[in-house]
């Protein structure tokens, strides 16, 4: 069995190295750095990576280590124009309904050990410096701690080593987009003023913009400030904390001042992509293929997905038991998904930072209004919140969906959706359906009414004979499961095909 290069030990690099751990995938995961990042950068986790960080076992330890009990608030000139809870935000959709609040360096460290707890490592200090297709693998020269030159070849590689990647170069990838020309900073510090703990404030006034996160630390938060060119140092001049100090004194009305600055960083916001996430046997994921702004903290996140939908196709591949033709479908699927980011959140985005008087009234006016009638209606509210916590995310074009004959109601997945998350109440079951899934095989829910259990098993025992895939098959009896059959649509007895990624694959009656 070939084995597959994994470069970056990111959270993405790591997230899809855990995954082929569980498929039983040799890999070899590298990183040019000495260990897990030690900067916060991205800190943002929502609900379906928290689904996937519970499939490879880090779910728990995140939650134990970062802040979900997060109040929004909308400041505008001094004065708060919107307030909303967004702790339990999505009851009753996922088994983890928050928004969670957690540094990268600290979510790397986790997806590091958990990686160790299945007996694999990262082997850091190793640089791939150039890579070539051959003959249906890729050799490689990567460069080892000490300097030395290692010739390998891999079945495949898959290049998670970020904006700056260097499979992307080596492999001709195009990386079109654009560059913001306002400069923004990053800190992690402790803030004085009024500021509740722990919360989340969005600040606006003429000519400045913050958001503020808690961190899980009492009175300790990360700024993402929109530097104020009026008292920002000049292009090529380093940002000093007295710089800092005086961005945040910028806006009159707060009162804010930093303390115990941890960390500060300076950049300007990419937002690129790749003409394509495949090229033969070299796979892009990640900020290698996409990079976005930081609204919605959706780019380590669509990352993640990334990994979750390329992992199980890649182990079906290497095992032998779908073609090379499969990856396309993660190309089509995930590419797409990166293209919609860009029209839509980046678009928004572009807009809030707007300059002079418009952005001010953008920012003052109408974002603090449409923010406060956005949560005052209900339904609205719900599909903001399933899109930007990524559950809404779905593949209906894929050309690997595929239906059979039967009715289903309208809350139905239709193949491509994210299965439904509701609970069971058949003795022997779990308490809900997300419960039945695992990313290492396929999983078959059969809903059969009363008398039809021999019809039901017999189908049951044709599955797991003769599907050619790693499949489980769950038996559900309507009668006995009234919550799963409002959820998915059960109107017959009928059959859904769940892929290891959670998304429904076929649906059909029986």
């Amino acid at each position: 069995m070939e084995r597959v290069l994994i470069t970056g030990a990111g959270p993405t690099g790591l997230t899809l190295a855990n995954l082929l751990a569980m498929m039983d995938v040799p890999f070899m995961l590298i990183d040019k750095n000495e260990g897990p990042s030690r900067d916060s950068k991205a800190f943002g986790i929502h609900a379906r990576t928290l689904e996937v960080f519970h499939h490879i076992g880090a779910a728990r330890q995140c939650l134990e280590q970062g802040s979900v009990q997060n109040t929004v608030y909308i400041l505008a000139n001094g004065k708060q124009k919107a307030r909303i809870s967004v702790e339990n935000i999505l009851p009753g959709l996922t088994r983890y309904p928050w928004f969670l609040i957690l540094p990268q360096n600290q979510t790397e460290q986790i997806l590091v050990d958990v990686l160790q707890e299945k007996g694999q490592q990262v082997h850091w200090q190793h640089e791939l410096v150039d890579l070539q297709q051959e003959d249906g693998r890729v050799g490689t020269l990567i460069r080892g701690p000490g300097g030395q030159q290692l010739k390998m070849h891999f079945g495949f590689v898959a290049g998670c080593d970020g904006a700056s990647s260097t499979v992307r170069e080596a492999a001709g990838f195009t990386f079109w987009g654009r560059t913001i020309d306002e400069t923004f900073c990053l800190a992690d510090c402790r803030l004085g003023g009024q500021l509740a703990h722990p919360a989340i404030y969005f600040i606006f006034s003429p000519g400045y913009l913050s958001a503020i996160f808690p961190y899980r630390e009492q009175d300790s938060f990360r700024v993402f400030n929109f530097m104020n060119p009026a008292v920002s140092p000049g292009p090529d001049e380093e940002l000093r904390e007295q710089d800092f100090h005086r961005l945040l004194a910028s806006d009159p009305y707060t009162g804010l001042q930093a303390g115990d600055i941890s960390w500060l960083s300076v950049f300007r916001i990419h937002i690129r992509q790749t003409g394509s996430f495949r090229r033969g046997n070299i796979l892009l994921a990640g900020d290698a293929a996409h990079v976005h702004s930081p609204a919605g903290a959706q780019g380590m996140n669509t990352a993640i997905q990334d990994a979750f939908n390329l992992a199980w196709k890649l182990a079906l591949v290497v095992r032998g038991q779908a073609e090379e033709s499969l990856l396309d479908s993660y190309n089509q699927e995930r590419h797409g998904i990166a293209r919609k980011l860009h029209a839509t959140t980046d678009r928004f985005f572009r807009m809030m930072i707007s300059p002079g008087t418009l952005g001010d009234v953008l920012r003052i006016r109408v974002f603090p209004l449409l923010f406060r009638n956005l949560f005052r209606l209900g339904s609205i509210r719900r599909k903001a919140f399933l899109r930007v916590s990524q559950l809404s995310v779905s593949y209906p074009g894929s050309s690997l969906n595929s239906s059979g004959q039967g009715r289903f109601g309208s809350m139905a997945p239709r193949p491509g959706d994210r299965a439904p998350f509701c609970p069971l109440e058949s003795p022997g079951l779990p308490a809900h359906t997300h419960q039945l899934l695992h990313p290492a095989r396929f999983t078959v829910l059969l809903a059969f009414s009363q008398g039809k259990e021999q019809q039901a098993q017999n189908v049951k025992l044709d599955y797991e004979q003769h599907f050619d895939l790693p499949v489980k098959v769950f038996l559900l009896p309507r009668e006995q499961n009234p919550d799963f059959c409002r959820h998915w649509g059960v109107k017959q007895d009928c059959m859904f095909i769940i892929r290891p990624d959670d998304h429904v694959l076929y649906r059909s009656g029986l």
